[in-house]
């Protein structure tokens, strides 16, 4: 696809359960991590993406050729406002982390947050997030993923 990151997504998110789960992606690239889920067993998929051309090569071709059109709800960005009613909630959207409110967390059965080295407040999130396990960190030591699992 050009745009997946395949080789992450075992290490970061196989310790969640989906399956028969509806999960929120904040940052959905062009629909490999909700094709993800879905193979692992996730019923319904609402996905956020602010970047338009991605949004573009998933409606035009993951969501057609993997037939995942009716599964994956897709909306445009995401600023940190709204917080679906799903069972797990994961965001990876290279930054926009820093608007996560993390009390909104808790109603997740289940949660992932990327945190990116970029990130204006990554220290105050990590400490947030106190508890969590460390599940995957990046060869370039960019982005680190915490999961309550």
């Amino acid at each position: 696809m050009g745009c997946d990151y395949w080789y992450e997504y075992d290490l970061s998110y196989s310790r969640l359960n989906v399956r028969d789960r509806t999960v929120t992606i904040v940052g959905n690239d062009c629909g490999s991590s909700a094709l993800y889920f879905i193979m692992n067993g996730a019923k319904h998929i609402i996905a956020f993406e602010k970047n338009q051309d991605l949004n573009r090569v998933f409606a035009n071709q993951v969501c057609k050729d993997f037939g995942i059109c009716g599964i994956v709800e897709l909306n445009k960005g995401w600023a940190g406002k709204v917080y679906p009613n799903t069972d797990v909630f994961v965001i990876d959207c290279e930054g926009c982390e820093q608007y996560l409110e993390i009390e909104q967390l808790k109603k997740y059965k289940q949660y992932c947050v990327a945190i990116h080295k970029w990130t204006v407040n990554k220290y105050q999130l990590a400490k947030q997030l106190y508890g969590t396990t460390l599940t995957y960190v990046t060869n370039d030591n960019n982005e680190i993923v915490l999961c309550k699992l």
